[in-house]
């Protein structure tokens, strides 16, 4: 061992600060998804800081994390320089009719946040029945105002805080403080893995007209129920560890997830963003009716939208961040989720690190079953389009 003599090193703030959100995700979840990544971001001032896990993702080099960990603690005492100019009405309490069926733990967090030096109002602009996932606030663009996210249970407040900043650097300054203030210090992402069990849902109405899905909302036909007890029972005498359930929000997977969660005993929580692809004015029409009135576009981008629906851009991100966010807080468990054909797609297109543009498709049938485990630095993939638990109704079907 040679001992090496002090040396001075220092990080620099402002690369820390315009990058910060990606220093918080990549701390907090520990990888992150190139494609999820916000438009036009320039990595090459990262070189060093962060590091390719594969083509398609990214995280922290361990200078990162040092730099992340020491500027964070360090910032009580030097960042705040960096923070916006303080309002003329410094410490009024100003308009905080927010309702009455705010939690007191949130009326309390935005009292406070209304009293900063630097904030001039805070509204309340949404709501939303979501997983309770981990306090969020993201800048706005040049306004100056940070949207800020707070759930409870099932349920999410969506609120906007205006500031006096003139810029991006204090924008992200101020967001630093609003995280120090409100959301300690994350632990270490754990290396244990997590097992998903990934189930279409049965047979509904649609599919037996021949209709277009997407967002319209079709319930399961009687087939389709018999087919979500049989993968229900199947579920429980073959996955009996199961930890959690998820379930789109749209009725044929919600269905199929009463079942599932009557054999397990868990109570599916229901998820907007793991609904189908949004196919806008075409969806519920016949297949017939749709070539005619909205023909599929010559030319399809992934980052083009036809008839008000979702790109396929759009579609991948909402699917692939939720999935990311379930594998962070679910480690060492196993998590079912019953979704959509695309969704099992987007989310198995990820965890093979295939790009975005390339075509890849899988054969899901009703109520199959996909599963893989996803580790640190390797996915077992051990099942997929598994339709063993179907046979004995495929066969009384046939007679």
């Amino acid at each position: 061992m040679v001992q090496l003599p002090e040396m001075p090193i220092s990080f620099d703030y402002k690369i820390w600060l315009r990058h910060f959100r990606l220093f918080w995700d990549l701390y907090r979840l520990g990888v992150v998804s190139i494609k999820l990544l916000p438009k036009r971001v320039d990595l090459s001032p990262l070189n060093g800081l962060i590091e390719y896990q594969s083509k398609e993702q990214i995280r922290l080099s361990s200078v990162g994390w040092l730099m992340h960990e020491v500027l964070w603690n360090q910032f009580k005492e030097h960042g705040r320089l960096y923070l916006p100019p303080v309002a003329e009405d410094e410490g009024q309490e100003g308009d905080c009719e927010w309702g009455n069926d705010l939690p007191l733990h949130l009326q309390t967090m935005l009292q406070t946040i209304q009293r900063l030096p630097f904030v001039t109002s805070v509204q309340i602009v949404g709501t939303k029945d979501q997983i309770s996932g981990p306090m969020t606030f993201t800048g706005q663009g040049d306004s100056g105002v940070i949207r800020g996210s707070y759930s409870h249970e099932q349920k999410t407040w969506l609120f906007d805080i205006q500031t006096t900043a003139v810029d991006e650097m204090q924008v992200n300054a101020a967001i630093v403080e609003l995280y120090q203030r409100f959301e300690p210090l994350v632990q270490t992402p754990s290396e244990k893995s997590v097992e998903f069990i990934l189930v279409r849902h049965g047979q509904h109405v649609g599919e037996k007209e021949e209709r277009i899905e997407g967002w319209a909302d079709f319930e399961l036909t009687d087939v389709g129920h018999k087919q979500a007890q049989l993968v229900a029972q199947y579920l429980k005498q073959n996955y009996p560890g199961i930890d959690a359930l998820y379930t789109s929000s749209l009725m044929r997977a919600r269905q199929t997830a009463e079942h599932i969660g009557r054999e397990l005993g868990i109570q599916p929580l229901v998820l907007d963003d793991l609904r189908a692809m949004n196919y806008g004015k075409p969806s519920g029409l016949t297949k017939k009716e749709a070539e005619i009135l909205y023909p599929v576009p010559p030319k399809q981008v992934i980052f083009n939208r036809a008839y008000d629906g979702e790109s396929e851009l759009e579609f991948h991100r909402r699917v692939v961040e939720l999935f990311y966010e379930l594998a962070h807080r679910h480690q060492g468990k196993t998590v079912c989720i019953v979704t959509h054909g695309r969704a099992i797609n987007a989310i198995l297109k990820e965890v093979m690190n295939l790009p975005l543009s390339h075509d890849f498709r899988v054969d899901s049938a009703d109520t199959s079953i996909h599963h893989f485990v996803m580790r640190q630095n390797q996915t077992l993939l051990r099942r997929v389009n598994h339709t063993d638990h179907l046979v004995a109704l495929q066969m009384d079907t046939a007679k």
